[in-house]
């Protein structure tokens, strides 16, 4: 079966316990056009992915429904840039909410090209608690779904997974971090899920370059970031097995 060639775009941002209300317009376009130099014609992708940890304060993450607001409208700013952009250029719009899904104070916002796709109605939306005493603090939020382009019938599953996995120093908060990501796979993956075609997972992962400062260091060096993500990011030392 031949596999469409897909224009995606993903993006995460930890908010801070309070997404900036007041200069949202401008942070949701620095999201979605991080390359827009004002000057460029923008190529515009078939999805847009936003994934935003720490969206609102510790306590408000407990309430839905005093969230929803604040997501409605980061969603309806986001499909508005977007189809401004459309329309300062082919003259009409075509971009849409595909879905929304939210643990406490993590959400995932998935927009698509309404006018070029099309997407089955069985939208899969799932969440996994990894906080302290099973809370929402940490975790992840599911969308799955299955998408083609219109005019075809070769449907491709897409999963995207927006996380906040344990923070902090040392060897015990690193091993939380996998543990995080292992049982939020085991609550929110079955086996439809963990067949996608295209599977993303986003977020807040907190793994970190473990080296100490070294004053006598470029930090600006392209071969010294190498080098620290070679010899001392936790993720690429549990690849070496270190």
């Amino acid at each position: 079966m031949n596999k469409t060639n897909w224009k995606v775009s993903v993006t995460t941002f930890n908010c801070g316990k309070e997404f900036p209300v007041e200069n949202s317009k401008a942070i949701v376009k620095q999201l979605l056009f991080p390359y827009d130099d004002g000057i460029s014609q923008l190529e515009l992708q078939d999805l847009y992915v936003l994934g935003f940890q720490e969206l609102v304060p510790i306590w408000q993450g407990s309430f839905p429904a005093v969230n929803r607001d604040l997501i409605d409208r980061i969603t309806t700013t986001a499909v508005n840039c977007l189809n401004e952009k459309v329309s300062a250029t082919q003259g009409d719009e075509q971009y849409s909410c595909l879905g929304v899904n939210s643990l406490g104070a993590i959400t995932i916002i998935v927009l698509y090209n309404n006018k070029a796709l099309k997407v089955k109605d069985d939208i899969l939306k799932r969440n996994g608690k990894c906080g302290w005493f099973g809370t929402h603090l940490k975790g992840g939020t599911l969308i799955s779904f299955q998408m083609t382009r219109n005019g075809e019938e070769n449907w491709e599953r897409f999963s995207y997974i927006c996380a906040h996995l344990n923070a902090n120093e040392g060897v015990n908060n690193r091993n939380q971090r996998i543990d995080d990501y292992k049982r939020i796979m085991s609550e929110v993956c079955d086996s439809e899920v963990a067949k996608s075609d295209h599977f993303f997972f986003l977020g807040d992962l907190n793994f970190r370059v473990t080296s100490t400062y070294d004053p006598t260091s470029d930090y600006s060096s392209t071969t010294t970031l190498r080098r620290l993500l070679e010899n001392h990011e936790e993720l690429n030392l549990l690849r070496k097995g270190e």
